[in-house]
């Protein structure tokens, strides 16, 4: 059994790396995995009867093109249980191929493995803020789902603030051969703030049965309207929220809310200019 999963982990890296767009060697691989070069053959050769198009052109590993979406679901939502330890169902990384349909193999394997054998890498990310494009050298600690998103907890280099990353905005990821050593998860680290939220009254039936935060407090103010007080950090999470209330609610503190929101419909807007 355990030479099954070695042969099977092995074998959806070394397809994650061909679709990252690696130019390794069967020579490198075999030194990379500590096997025989053969054992690298009988790899690629399970490969092609999965019916993906891998081969081997002057010793190098490549691909002639993407694999049917099926097959990679399913590599993935096998993977991933074993390297990370965590239930994966295939419904998951369904709703990653959805947004990442030439990429997200190739990201949730190596960043797999780049978690498991604490290897520091580098990518491209989407930012949501500002929609703006940047690099990123990142110690990664922890990969996990939350309500269908994949999400990365890791430090950027040179900071000591363990920073949430959206795999479906991750471009571009290597790994590199750096090592890191990390004996705990830390706790994410985030400013949090004093949240007042001023709601008609009409919504307040409503409003009940869609609070999410874990401490809360809601009363009237003398006009009727709904006055909800909690503390939270500021996050996407919490301002598309508060957007989804339309002109129901009013953000009474902090400025620094309004301002993230006000960010967020910006870079909506830049991207997405109107017609009118």
């Amino acid at each position: 059994m355990k030479k099954f999963i070695n042969d099977f982990i092995r074998q959806a890296e070394i397809l994650a790396y061909c679709l990252n767009g690696e130019s390794v060697s069967k020579a490198e691989y075999a030194d990379r995995y500590d096997v025989e070069e053969i054992t690298i053959n009988r790899d690629l050769k399970a490969l092609r009867e999965l019916g993906i198009q891998i081969f081997s052109n002057k010793g190098k590993v490549g691909i002639r093109e993407l694999p049917p979406k099926e097959i990679l679901q399913q590599l993935s939502s096998d993977y991933l249980p074993i390297e990370i330890n965590s239930d994966v169902f295939i419904k998951q990384v369904k709703l990653l191929s959805k947004t990442n349909k030439q990429t997200y193999f190739q990201i949730l394997v190596l960043l797999a493995k780049a978690v498991k054998e604490g290897l520091i890498i580098e990518f491209r990310y989407n930012r949501l803020a500002d929609n703006e494009i940047h690099n990123y050298k990142v110690i990664p600690i922890r990969l996990f789902t939350s309500e269908l998103n994949w999400i990365l907890h890791g430090f950027k280099s040179g900071e000591d603030i363990l920073k949430t990353f959206y795999l479906s905005r991750i471009k571009d990821l290597r790994i590199t051969t750096e090592r890191y050593s990390q004996t705990a998860i830390p706790k994410e680290k985030k400013d949090t703030y004093n949240v007042v939220l001023r709601f008609n009254p009409e919504v307040a039936e409503e409003l009940y049965s869609k609070v999410w935060f874990e401490e809360f407090e809601i009363v009237k103010d003398k006009s009727g309207f709904i006055i909800l007080k909690t503390k939270q950090s500021i996050t996407s999470k919490i301002a598309s929220w508060c957007i989804s209330w339309w002109d129901m609610l009013e953000i009474t503190e902090p400025i620094e809310l309004k301002n993230y929101i006000s960010e967020m419909q910006k870079a909506f807007n830049n991207n997405n200019p109107s017609n009118l």
